[in-house]
């Protein structure tokens, strides 16, 4: 069943860089709308690296208060291939924590590692970007991700609001392989992600 949904979707979005249209009956609206944002902001679906957009505070406060909880999470997910990255509101990869040693290499190829930008308008629908776009916990899968690059990975992002203002301070989010994905990695990012906060 996976299989014929990863063949949907990537026929989907080969239809979407054809035509500019989405098919809507094939993905999310979620996705559909990340890929016309990408599309707008002129975000290629190859070629090009993602940007490096400076050294991070890891004393910040979102890194302080984000700290005990991915700690725990990194303690459960010991030698699982999953990934867990934090981001500021601007999507600046701020932290990441690798439950297996080559899960964190292949990240390390998309350059998933502090520092890096991993907004929307940049690199197209991730589990980063497109959370800060929406508001709201995502999970991208294979072939959604609008750049190829990334589209070996399935991504689950949450944000994470600042309990005073309400407004979007990061987003946490757990990256693995495709087919080590599952829908409770985003029930798993949502719960943490709302500890943090």
């Amino acid at each position: 069943k996976s299989a014929d949904r990863r063949l949907r979707v990537a026929v989907a979005r080969a239809g979407f860089l054809d035509s500019g249209e989405p098919d809507d009956s094939l993905v999310s609206s979620v996705v559909s709308a990340s890929w016309r944002r990408s599309a707008a902001a002129g975000v290629r679906p190859s070629g090009g690296e993602v940007r490096f957009a400076g050294e991070v505070d890891r004393a910040s406060r979102l890194v302080q208060c984000s700290l005990p909880v991915l700690d725990r999470l990194a303690e459960e997910t010991v030698d699982v291939p999953v990934s867990i990255a934090l981001t500021d509101a601007k999507a600046q990869v701020l932290m990441r924590l690798d439950g297996a040693r080559a899960i964190g290499r292949l990240l390390d190829h998309v350059s998933l590692a502090p520092g890096f930008d991993y907004n929307e308008g940049q690199i197209g629908t991730n589990g980063v970007g497109t959370v800060l776009e929406s508001g709201r916990a995502v999970q991208i899968e294979g072939a959604e991700h609008f750049h190829e690059r990334f589209q070996p990975f399935a991504c689950s992002g949450a944000p994470i609001r600042d309990p005073f203002s309400g407004r979007v301070a990061g987003v946490i989010d757990i990256s693995c392989l495709t087919e080590h994905s599952s829908p409770l990695l985003t029930t798993v990012v949502r719960t943490a992600a709302a500890e943090i906060e």
